[in-house]
């Protein structure tokens, strides 16, 4: 992965977005660690953000802390959904925004419905994923019987 494209390009758009959006904001190095969570997750979730920031020490916390059914159906949909994308040209992969709602265990022990919005920023070397963009917040929502919803919208 280009660093410099991370740095340069997305980065001061990136914690723009998070300053001035009332979500979380985050961007994952596919398949490898969080290059940026905002400040946003501890006044949202509770979450202790340093967790947040070296996950890649400490394994995913944030998909620790979805709830054990929604994570089975979240990681099942995850499954297909790279599928898919990897069966599509790149370029047009680009174009997909992935909305996924489900329930995450907040600092009081309590679930809450979040929608979580992902989009691909850039692709590696290899023509894949490389960078991904995530903006989380609680659902309007708030049923906690409910599991996974998801949306793949073609823009």
């Amino acid at each position: 992965m280009n660093y410099d494209i991370w740095e340069k390009k997305h980065r001061p758009y990136v914690e723009t977005l998070a300053k001035v959006n009332n979500s979380c904001v985050f961007v994952v190095e596919y398949n490898k660690r969080y290059l940026f969570a905002s400040d946003n997750f501890s006044d949202f979730f509770g979450y202790d953000v340093s967790k947040l920031q070296s996950l890649d020490r400490q394994g995913n916390y944030l998909e620790s802390r979805i709830h054990p059914e929604d994570l089975l159906s979240f990681s099942r949909i995850q499954k297909r959904l790279i599928q898919y994308l990897f069966s599509i040209p790149m370029e047009k992969a680009l174009h997909y925004k992935h909305i996924y709602e489900f329930r995450i265990l907040n600092s009081r022990q309590e679930y809450v419905r979040v929608i979580s919005q992902h989009q691909i920023l850039e692709t590696d070397e290899n023509n894949k994923p490389g960078l991904i963009l995530g903006v989380a917040a609680r659902s309007p929502e708030q049923s906690v019987n409910e599991g996974v919803k998801f949306h793949l919208i073609d823009f």
